[in-house]
């Protein structure tokens, strides 16, 4: 199990790159892989892309895993696990990568763990998405594609990219202060 060490903003690796500068590439280099991801997935007439977790470990090296979500205990179970892999790889980036169903909160709703309202995936107003969560030393960010199901093949359509955003996922990087 590798240890994990504090983080700071000028540690360097043997290419010489800043831990900010790793991470920031990292991130930019997200979006045409999560689009590659996609197109690979529905090339062949498959209808979803699995859930993962992409890891950019401090050492260089990429870890990509697959899983399986269901329910809320499922899904903290590989929270859980999520924040134990990054921490004992000693991870500096992980992103998310997963389709969902979204919906507005309405009042009333609840959080993650509480939630009282009636799920999106059964709601007349959801939004199909494919969305990349992506959690740093610098803040956590969501990278979100709507996904369009009309004609032979699904396709992405609008982008987007919300800033400091919250995941039961998150709490496998160290933050910086």
């Amino acid at each position: 199990m590798a240890e994990s060490r504090p983080t700071t903003d000028r540690e360097e690796s043997p290419d010489t790159h800043t831990l900010r500068e790793r991470v920031e590439e990292f991130e930019s280099k997200l979006k045409g892989m999560v689009e590659r991801h996609w197109k690979g997935a529905t090339k062949h007439g498959k209808r979803d892309l699995a859930p993962m977790f992409h890891f950019l470990l401090r050492s260089g090296d990429e870890h990509v895993i697959g899983v399986q979500l269901g329910d809320v205990s499922a899904k903290n179970a590989v929270a859980d696990f999520v924040r134990r892999y990054g921490k004992s790889h000693d991870a500096i980036a992980v992103a998310h990568i997963s389709e969902a169903w979204i919906a507005a909160a309405r009042p009333g709703d609840g959080g993650f763990d509480d939630f009282k309202g009636t799920p999106p995936s059964e709601r007349e107003d959801r939004r199909e998405i494919l969305f990349a969560n992506v959690e740093t030393p610098y803040g956590c960010h969501m990278h979100v594609w709507d996904i369009d199901r009309t004609g032979k093949r699904a396709k992405l359509a609008k982008y987007f990219k919300g800033e400091d955003i919250r995941s039961r996922f998150f709490g496998a990087i160290e933050k910086l202060n």
